[in-house]
């Protein structure tokens, strides 16, 4: 999404919508990490006044992405690999915490049928087509599909801001200084990574549909914790 995009997004307030846009200028790497941010210069680039701009930038502040300094004022958080792997980690936490209370309490009907449905429709995805970038892109989709029905599913607002944080990373850089988008990690993965990831899917909400919180959480702990593993591997190479 480019800046003027999000600008015409569907937003409650203007300070949310500017808000958007200048997050979708960091995620892209259009506004580079470390680089500090004048409210009158980012007005102009979006035509706005400085008063959404400045609520915006307040916004984004709070959201992890800038951080301020008294007399500077704020600025692009620089990431690297290790605070990457720091979101993942927080990830895993958060997300079996998920699984367990779902477990504990039960799962509604209705994403019961959902989770299902998604495993049947990842299961044929990952076992019955030409793994090509639209089989992977398909896959992609469907693996964030079954994880956000089980934060809706666990109805803790905090909770499930807190997995969306660690999804708003803006890019780490490669050794040519290039920004690396997070979202290019998921692709690089193989197949045969990804059709363990559905087994893992498919575990998980077993163990949920079974009540057994313990299992549920420990399973989707191990999870993400493989992934982050993984996508390690990955920035290694990509930045060495």
């Amino acid at each position: 999404m480019t800046a003027k995009t999000a600008l015409k997004a569907s937003t409650p307030t203007r300070s949310q919508a500017t808000a958007e846009a200048i997050r979708a200028m960091i995620l892209s790497g259009e506004i580079e990490r470390g680089e500090w941010l004048r409210a009158q210069v980012l007005a102009d680039r979006l035509g706005v006044s400085r008063t959404p701009v400045s609520e915006a930038l307040g916004f984004l502040y709070k959201e992890g992405l800038l951080e301020y300094r008294v007399h500077r004022g704020y600025r692009v958080k620089t990431f690297d690999a290790d605070l990457l792997l720091g979101a993942f980690d927080v990830r895993l936490t958060l997300e079996g915490l998920a699984c367990r209370l779902i477990a504990e309490r039960g799962m509604s009907h209705a994403t019961a049928i959902l989770v299902r449905d998604n495993l049947a429709r990842t299961e044929d995805i990952l076992f019955n087509h030409e793994w090509t970038p639209e089989t992977r892109e398909r896959w992609r989709l469907a693996n964030l599909e079954f994880h956000d029905a089980l934060l809706t599913e666990a109805a803790n607002p905090y909770l499930t801001e807190g997995v969306l944080r660690t999804r708003q990373l803006p890019p780490i850089l490669n050794s040519a200084k290039e920004p690396i988008d997070t979202n290019e990690l998921f692709p690089r993965l193989d197949r045969t990574f990804s059709q363990q990831a559905f087994r893992d899917h498919a575990r998980v909400a077993e163990a949920i549909e079974a009540g057994q919180g313990a299992r549920a959480e420990a399973m989707m702990k191990e999870h993400i914790f493989t992934t982050r593993e993984a996508a390690r591997r990955i920035l290694t190479l990509m930045v060495s």
